[in-house]
């Protein structure tokens, strides 16, 4: 098998934006960057967050892991980026400070129907 062959290169880009339409709730999407067991944005709701986002994420995965290869795990690698307004700036910002991002490793569990990701993130920048 080819070295390049072993390995597998997943991306994506997203998008969103979140219109209020009750009053009493400052209905957000939580960024949770800053946190180290966590990648990217991960759920919604009435709270500090963001309303705007564009973002893009990339993984390397090893498809053929010698000695993890017998129990469905894959070995990957992965990076996130998220360019979104800061919820608690009023004034414009800079591109810098509208960024958010992520680098680190982890293992998948290749089910038959789903795949379980458990990652850490070594390099954060929030």
């Amino acid at each position: 098998m080819d070295t390049w062959e072993q390995f597998q290169l997943t991306s994506s880009i997203s998008a969103g934006a979140i219109h209020n339409l009750n009053p009493n709730c400052n209905l957000r999407v939580n960024d949770t960057y800053f946190l180290k067991n966590f990648k990217g944005l991960q759920n919604v709701g009435c709270a500090d967050g963001v309303d705007r986002y564009v973002g893009a994420n990339l993984k390397v995965s090893q498809v053929a892991c010698p000695l993890l290869s017998n129990l469905m795990i894959e070995p990957f690698l992965f990076g996130s980026v998220l360019l979104a307004r800061n919820y608690k700036q009023e004034e414009p910002q800079s591109l810098k400070d509208s960024l958010r991002a992520s680098a680190g490793f982890g293992l998948s569990w290749q089910l038959y129907s789903a795949a379980i990701e458990m990652y850490y993130s070594v390099a954060v920048k929030a």
